[in-house]
C-alpha cells in the first residue's frame, strides 16, 4: 500500500471515531426537571406563549407542578365560571370563587391552553398535582351536576377505636400537616379510606388524564396512614396490623394505582415507606441545607429508597416562613441563590439525584418582603428581585448539551 492511501485511511478513520465520539457524546443528555407552576401565573402580561418559548429554552423533561387542583371544583372556563359555581353555593359565594379562578388562570380551559403551548414547543411531561388531604366543605362533582356536603367524607379516627373524635381528629391532622386552625371553618381533612371519597378522586384522576396531563402528582397522599400510625403507637400498639394503618395505607395505594392506569405518578419520598411504586420521588433541601451543607447521609438513603422511581431534589413551599423557598427567597441574596442552585445541582448529580429547577414556584411564606416584580407572593426566576434564569438556562444547558463545556 501507498504510503498517500495509507495516510488517507488514517485520515478517515481519525474523522470516523471523531464524529462517533461526537455523536456520543450529545447521546449523554442528563434528565432536565423544572417546576413552573401557572397557577396564579405572573407577571400578568407573560402569555402562554411566552411561558412556552421560556420553558423551551431550558429543554426540560419534566415539568413538576405546572397545575395545582386543591381538590375542589375547578371551572371549565372562564366564560362559564360563575354560571357553574352558582348551581352549588349562593350568589356572593359563586361570584367570589369565579373571580378567584379567573384572576389565577385556574380554569380547565387554561390548563388545555398551557398543555398545548408547551407541547407545541418542546417534548416535555407535565404534572398536575392533586391535594388528597384535604377538601373544601362543599364541591361539585367533575361534571357540574352534583353538590356534594363533603362532612360525610370527614375523617373520624373513632371509627377504628383510636382515641379521637371528628373534631380532635381534624385537629390533629391539621398538625400534622402543618396547616392553620383556620382553615378548618371552610374544608375538612377527608377519609381516604372512604369509598365516595376515593371515587371522587378517581374521577379527577382521569378528567386530567383525558386532557392529556402526563404525570399525576400527589400531596401527602400517605398522611393519613402516618397520623394513624402516630395515634396506635400512643396507644403502645403494633401500628402496621392496625386496621385503622393498614386501611388507609392500602386505600392510598389503590388511589396511586388507578392513577398508575393512566399516567406516570410522584409524590413525597415518605410514600417509599409504604411499598409505593412510583415514577418520580421527591424531597426537598431543609433551611439548614439551603444556608450550610448538605447532609450526606439523608440523601444517600433517599437515592437508595427510590429504587426505580427518578429521584428528585425539589424546594418545598407553602404559606409558612420556615419553608426552604421562604428562605431561599428572602433570607438569600440574587448572587447567593445562584450560588446555592449550582452548589445544589453539582452535589445532586453527583450522587444520581435530579434537582428541579425553581422557574416560576409557590409561595415564599406568609408575610414575604422581597415580592416577584414588587408585588407577587410566588418564586420567579426572571423577577429582577431574583435573577436567577440565567444561572439555571446555563446549568440546563450543561446538562443538555455535553458541548457546552467544550463551548466555553
Amino acid at each position: 500500500m501507498k504510503r498517500r492511501d495509507f495516510l488517507k485511511i488514517v485520515a478517515i478513520s481519525t474523522i470516523i471515531a471523531g464524529v462517533g465520539a461526537v455523536a456520543l457524546l450529545l447521546l449523554r443528555r442528563e434528565f432536565i426537571a423544572i417546576n413552573y407552576n401557572f397557577v396564579m401565573h405572573i407577571p400578568e402580561n407573560r402569555s402562554y406563549k411566552d411561558a412556552a418559548e421560556i420553558i423551551a429554552s431550558l429543554n426540560p423533561n419534566l415539568i413538576i407542578r405546572c397545575w395545582n387542583d386543591r381538590n375542589g371544583y375547578i371551572p371549565k372556563s372562564r366564560r362559564t365560571a360563575y354560571r357553574e359555581f352558582r348551581k352549588c353555593y349562593p350568589d356572593s359565594v359563586a361570584k367570589r370563587l369565579a373571580d378567584l379562578h379567573i384572576k389565577y388562570n385556574w380554569t380547565l380551559e387554561d390548563l388545555q391552553h398551557i398543555i398545548d403551548a408547551v407541547k407545541s414547543r418542546v417534548d416535555v411531561e407535565l404534572s398536575v398535582t392533586l391535594h388528597p388531604q384535604y377538601i373544601p366543605k362543599t364541591v361539585m362533582d367533575v361534571n357540574c351536576e352534583v353538590c356534594i356536603n363533603t362532612s360525610k367524607w370527614a375523617l373520624d379516627f373513632s371509627k377504628w377505636g383510636l382515641d379521637l373524635d371528628l373534631k380532635e381528629s381534624q385537629m390533629f391532622m391539621n398538625r400534622i400537616t402543618k396547616g392553620v386552625p383556620e382553615e378548618l371553618q371552610n374544608m375538612y381533612y377527608p377519609d381516604i379510606t372512604n369509598e365516595e371519597y376515593k371515587m371522587y378522586l378517581m374521577e379527577k384522576i382521569r378528567m386530567y388524564s383525558d386532557m392529556g396531563v402526563d404525570v399525576i402528582d400527589f400531596d401527602l397522599l400517605f398522611t393519613q396512614a402516618y397520623a394513624a400510625e402516630l395515634l396506635v403507637k400512643r396507644l403502645g400498639e403494633d401500628p402496621y396490623n392496625h386496621p385503622a394503618v393498614v386501611q388507609s395505607y392500602k386505600s392510598a395505594l389503590e388511589i396511586l394505582n388507578y392513577a398508575k392506569r393512566f399516567a406516570k405518578v410522584s409524590t413525597w419520598a415518605s410514600a417509599l415507606r409504604y411499598s409505593a411504586e412510583l415514577d418520580y420521588v421527591y424531597t426537598s433541601p431543609s433551611v439548614d441545607e439551603i444556608l450550610g451543607s448538605f447532609k450526606d447521609e439523608k440523601w444517600i438513603i433517599f437515592k437508595h429508597m427510590a429504587k426505580n422511581a427518578v429521584p428528585l431534589s425539589m424546594l418545598d413551599n407553602g404559606g409558612l416562613d420556615t419553608y426552604p423557598m421562604s428562605v431561599f427567597s428572602q433570607r438569600l441574596s440574587p448572587k447567593e441563590q445562584s450560588e446555592f442552585l449550582i452548589r445544589w445541582d453539582e452535589y445532586m448529580r453527583k450522587i444520581g439525584i435530579v434537582p428541579v429547577y425553581p422557574v416560576q414556584d409557590g409561595l415564599m411564606g406568609k408575610n414575604p418582603k422581597i415580592l416577584s416584580y414588587g408585588k407577587y407572593n410566588k418564586y420567579d426566576a426572571l423577577a429582577p428581585e431574583f435573577r436567577t434564569f440565567d444561572t439555571i438556562q446555563k446549568l440546563a444547558l450543561k446538562h443538555t448539551n455535553p458541548l457546552y463545556n467544550y463551548m466555553c
